[in-house]
């Protein structure tokens, strides 16, 4: 096949540049193995008008995105699909994982301007709902109404115009990584490992070990990768003290960093 491999751009890849070149990279380098004709592109070059079979893809600008539905709209395979993407912008996100019944923490949608309701979920996470994290601003744990409130005034200066606040759940934080439609799943405890963005993993401290059920956690994800339409994930999930899971956090295409050989043999695999 002919297949286009396009990379993300450098402003949706906050501290992981390289790491998500790598990954591209990887399944690139699957896809030749396989025989295929590859053509790896920036984000920025993407025109929409290339011809080839499929699309391998990182994409998460707006423009990126609609010359990806036209592409698709030709019948064009593309992994993840640009519905895909947007289903993991926090707000889509939310709603799906709510319509699906996906185990995740309360969350409610505000306007960044509008009044904080009495009911707010404290502490919790404030997180811009239009897109996905590009600076540290852009996700902030607070313990008051005030520090919401300071937030919320923060991103609406900043144009952000809603905001997810979601309910902060205590226990082990862990981090995962599929690819729904192969044997691949990954899962790892970021902070014992020195992984992350911007350090939010610090607020759950170390992990205590606690004992789960790891394909319960498996169902969960593949639940959340059906509910927004996308294979290829990762994200962050919560084993609160009892045992029970839930998704904090669900991303299209991530780094796969300390998987990325397995990943990228599995991407290619279902392409």
């Amino acid at each position: 096949m002919r297949i286009l491999a396009v990379s993300r751009g450098e402003e949706f890849s906050p501290n992981l540049v390289d790491n998500d070149a790598r990954i591209l990279a990887e399944v690139v380098n699957n896809l030749r193995l396989k025989g295929h004709d590859v053509t790896v592109i920036s984000e920025k070059e993407l025109s929409g008008d290339e011809q080839v079979d499929a699309i391998v893809q990182m994409c998460r600008s707006p423009r990126s995105i609609v010359a990806l539905e036209r592409m698709e709209g030709h019948g064009i395979r593309i992994i993840n699909s640009p519905d895909g993407v947007k289903n993991c912008r926090r707000e889509p996100l939310i709603r799906r994982f709510q319509d699906a019944g996906v185990e995740s923490p309360r969350s409610v949608i505000l306007k960044t301007s509008e009044l904080l309701p009495v009911d707010l979920p404290l502490p919790c996470w404030v997180k811009r709902a239009d897109g996905q994290t590009m600076q540290k601003a852009d996700v902030c744990f607070c313990r008051t109404a005030q520090e919401v409130s300071e937030v919320l005034n923060d991103m609406s200066a900043r144009g952000i115009h809603s905001a997810v606040v979601c309910q902060h759940l205590s226990g082990d934080l862990i981090k995962f990584y599929g690819v729904e439609g192969t044997d691949f799943f990954y899962w790892f405890y970021p902070l014992e490992r020195g992984h992350s963005k911007f350090g939010y993993e610090e607020i759950n401290g170390s992990s205590a070990g606690i004992r789960f059920d790891e394909a319960e956690l498996r169902r969960i994800c593949s639940a959340a990768s059906h509910a927004v339409e996308v294979p290829v994930y990762g994200g962050d999930a919560i084993v609160s003290p009892d045992g029970s899971i839930r998704i904090i956090d669900f991303n299209d295409w991530p780094s796969f960093s300390p998987c990325r050989e397995q990943a990228g043999k599995a991407i290619s695999q279902l392409l």
